[in-house]
């Protein structure tokens, strides 16, 4: 029973660690795309959209 139990721990540990990996990987990515854009749309300058009257 206890090493059935170490098993699913291991199991759970595991696909969490991968999840986090795939997590890190995702925002990684999102976060290359908002700076190409961000270098992209060089000629407008900042409206803050809270400033909006």
């Amino acid at each position: 029973d206890l090493e059935r139990q170490k098993q699913t721990r291991n199991q759970v540990f595991a696909q969490e660690l991968g999840s986090l990996k795939d997590r890190e990987r995702l925002l990684d990515e999102k976060f290359r795309e908002a700076l190409k854009r961000a270098d992209k749309d060089d000629t407008r300058p900042f409206r803050n959209p809270l400033d909006i009257d």
